[in-house]
């Protein structure tokens, strides 16, 4: 069944986000649609999908066909994926190809802002700041049979490049020049694991860890518009508390993702890992990209956290 979703906003940055948010299968597709790549590896690519989270279909790493790019073109792609590989650390030949695969639960994870033909380059460092699995096929380029290519080989390559660094600077220049003093500070105020003396006990005999009451001063930050306060509170208390019952060593230098993601390796249940996420999400917007949650947003962080407190203890924390 073929359904057209209507997008009446330009660019193909913002179609593309309208039809993520459209998406309710496992899996999803994204290819261009000039005919230039080949979508019977889409086959392939889902086969990969078990195992990853994210696979893309690399040019430069197969066959491009004569005329379907020239050499600035090349270079351009080159270079550029070089650049997002040295501000993300996520190796990619490709940050520019058109023909992606996304398991549903990775698309959901994508803070998408780019409107134009920047999207592939948000793509890969959203995928790269969330720590996603991606895996790269060789696949051939043909030429384009109709229209000319509507990318500009100067002006879009360098919107591509600024691109790559103002995402960097947000997700990771911004968060490196946090004070750790008072990183520390405040985590040690809001985390402060304790044992429970009414806990039930692990497997192994050790008391399980709850974490001190967080909902309400979140509460209290939300009613004040303090985001970034109410949205660290519940991160430092979920991530430092599931990671002491689940054995996880959290080192100092690890980045906000980084704790999650190693966090979300261990659990079995979906529905745990999806509410860390959000609750993740909903730190990373405030904190990094600055935004103001919106009521439902902030909901949903609080709902997500509070059905997180039934691994801290047989209970739950109660407020």
């Amino acid at each position: 069944m073929l359904t057209i979703i209507p997008e009446e906003r330009e660019g193909k940055g913002s179609a593309i986000q309208t039809a993520f948010k459209s998406i309710r299968a496992d899996y999803a597709i994204m290819v261009d649609g000039d005919d230039t790549y080949p979508i019977e590896m889409a086959t392939e690519m889902t086969r990969l999908l078990k195992n990853y989270d994210v696979v893309i279909g690399s040019r430069l790493k197969g066959t491009i066909e004569p005329g379907a790019m020239t050499k600035l073109n090349v270079v351009g792609n080159v270079l550029l994926s070089l650049l997002a590989w040295a501000l993300f650390g996520a190796h990619i030949s490709d940050v520019c190809t058109g023909f992606w695969a996304y398991r549903s639960d990775a698309i959901r994870r994508l803070e998408l802002t780019a409107r134009g033909f920047e999207i592939e380059a948000d793509m890969f460092a959203e995928c790269a700041r969330n720590g996603l699995r991606i895996a790269e096929i060789p696949i051939i380029y043909r030429a384009r049979q109709e229209s000319p290519a509507k990318l500009s080989s100067y002006r879009d390559g360098l919107r591509i490049g600024a691109f790559l660094f103002g995402k960097w600077y947000l997700y990771r220049g911004g968060y490196l020049r946090r004070a750790p003093a008072a990183e520390e500070e405040v985590a040690a105020r809001v985390v402060r694991p304790v044992v429970s003396p009414v806990a039930p006990r692990a497997e192994e005999g050790r008391p399980i860890v709850v974490p001190v009451p967080v909902l309400v001063e979140a509460r209290e930050a939300f009613a004040r518009d303090d985001d970034q306060h109410a949205t660290k509170t519940l991160f430092d208390a979920a991530v430092t508390s599931l990671a002491a019952v689940a054995h996880v060593h959290l080192a100092p230098h690890m980045t906000h993702w980084e704790k999650s993601r190693a966090v979300e390796s261990v659990l079995q249940d979906d529905d745990t890992r999806e509410a860390l996420r959000r609750v993740t999400m909903a730190y990373e917007r405030a904190n990094f990209a600055g935004r103001t949650l919106a009521e439902s947003q902030r909901e949903s962080a609080l709902s997500a956290f509070a059905s997180l407190r039934g691994h801290f203890s047989g209970e739950g924390e109660r407020t």
